[in-house]
């Protein structure tokens, strides 16, 4: 069952960057002894180049939401994610790391997946008729197509490597420029189409056939964005996926979304990050960032209180009364808000979605792609097409296992779908690109209400002339280092 053992076991201890100048190996191995490698290894290998905290460990889903009308810095913040936090992201404070393996910066801990991934699928001499080894190279494809869709949503243009150095010299030469996304994206789905012929795993915590196909969605809505006039196309093939799903996974009970968060798996999970107790970095735990400080936790950001307690002319979202996203609560691991009281009597709403997981605090194993993510895409798919009713199905559903006493309602608009994404989705890491995607104005207010920064995803450049905020520029480091991207991205 092992795989040939040419540099495939550079995967599991780590490649050298794809694209900048720091290519020392980060172990001093010499690849070409090392010895063969079980394919559930090599995998394991892949997903655990997931977990640093540049990127699924911790940042990437917290950028997505940190500096959006969802979350205000709490009075504990201790400056972290300032920048994001106020809008104001530039090449040096987006991309800056300490240099150490567990502070990558998030351009470079997404291109260590990426090399990982390249190198097990420019391996030469696999046995194709090993079901194994076929299911690795199917998980090597979808890797690659998540982290370049991940690339795609929150850096846009950027350098498409499809072969990873295996020397010093190899990576020091390449010196990749950047691509266009419509390049990108189609890179995607050559990945996603080879992972869905070779994936074999049934498990959500690796890639499934159905992961392959719930990634494809989100992939197609987000190219909506780049080229419109495949609105319809991509529409159709989202509702198709989503019927096709329909038939294996339901939403999660009203009543079970709180456990839901905490344990692994659930009902609704399509694809999963698995993160153990020993996995867990303490402070820095995902959940500890959002979590009541009276719950043991860091607490730097919290929910806005425009969620809770809107301006008389504005409701955040459409209100979330009676809507168990937003349930809150006075005792710790009730509810997925916890209540708190300000010092000046303010009432402060604490993120408890990441409570404990695997006994240990602000851990939590992050479910990257659920039912409930194809349905809402099934919805605006619908109207897309100018399917309303359709539409006001599929939301329907979720909200009939999100908000007691609801309603059915017999009519949606996009406005309505984007806003029942955006509660969905709260503190999941999605929020900032979507609101670029759907070209909604981000503002951003502090634990008071009031309004701090505002970003307009319409403005070429960005509002303040200091880059288009709701995308991220190319790292300084990668921009020294690589003299074929002379230009940064959106104004930056």
């Amino acid at each position: 069952m092992k795989l040939y053992k040419i540099l495939v076991g550079a995967a599991l201890v780590g490649a050298m960057s794809s694209c900048t100048l720091d290519v020392e190996p980060q172990q001093n191995v010499d690849i070409e002894n090392i010895e063969t490698v079980q394919p559930s290894d090599l995998i394991g290998g892949l997903y655990n180049r997931m977990q640093e905290l540049g990127y699924y460990g911790r940042n990437f889903n917290l950028y997505g939401d940190i500096g959006t009308d969802l979350v205000s810095a709490g009075p504990n913040d201790g400056g972290r994610f300032q920048d994001h936090y106020n809008l104001r992201k530039n090449f040096t404070t987006v991309g800056a790391d300490t240099g150490t393996e567990d502070d990558k910066n998030t351009f470079d801990a997404i291109y260590e997946v990426i090399s990982n991934a390249n190198l097990i699928l420019q391996t030469e001499g696999l046995d194709l008729d090993d079901s194994e080894v076929k299911n690795a190279i199917g998980q090597a494809h979808f890797i690659r197509a998540f982290a370049y869709s991940d690339l795609l949503k929150s850096f846009g243009n950027v350098p498409l490597v499809v072969t990873a150095p295996t020397t010093v010299e190899e990576a020091v030469a390449q010196k990749p420029e950047l691509n266009d996304r419509s390049d990108i994206f189609a890179q995607v789905y050559a990945d996603l189409d080879n992972a869905a012929k070779y994936i074999s795993n049934t498990t959500k915590i690796n890639a499934t056939v159905d992961a392959v196909k719930a990634l494809r969605v989100r992939v197609l809505l987000f190219e909506v964005e780049l080229n419109s006039s495949k609105a319809t196309a991509n529409a159709d093939e989202i509702i198709t996926i989503a019927n096709e799903l329909a038939g294996t996974y339901v939403l999660t009970p009203i009543d079970k979304l709180f456990d839901y968060y905490q344990g692994e798996g659930g009902v609704e999970t399509i694809f999963e990050l698995k993160f153990a107790s020993n996995q867990g970095r303490g402070s820095n735990n995902y959940g500890n960032i959002y979590g009541a400080p009276e719950a043991g936790m860091y607490g730097a950001y919290l929910a806005s209180p425009l969620l809770f307690h809107a301006h008389p002319d504005t409701v955040l979202l459409g209100g979330v009364v009676n809507d168990a996203r937003f349930e809150s609560s006075e005792e710790v691991g009730k509810t997925l808000i916890y209540e708190s009281e300000d010092t000046d009597g303010s009432t402060l709403h604490w993120i408890m979605k990441y409570y404990s997981h695997d006994n240990t605090i602000g851990l939590t194993s992050p479910k990257l792609l659920r039912y409930a993510e194809v349905l809402l895409a099934k919805a605006e798919a619908h109207l897309l097409k100018g399917e309303t009713a359709l539409a006001a199905e599929a939301i329907n559903k979720l909200r009939r296992n999100r908000i007691q006493n609801y309603t059915d309602v017999t009519t949606v608009t996009l406005q309505d779908v984007w806003n029942e994404t955006a509660k969905e989705f709260a503190f999941e890491g999605h929020r900032m690109w979507d609101l670029r995607r759907t070209n909604q104005k981000v503002i951003v207010s502090d634990r008071k209400g009031v309004e701090i920064a505002t970003e307009d995803p319409a403005v070429d450049g960005g509002v303040n002339n200091g880059g288009q905020q709701t995308w991220f520029p190319i790292p300084e480091r990668e921009m020294l280092a690589n003299p074929s991207i002379p230009v940064n991205n959106w104004g930056y």
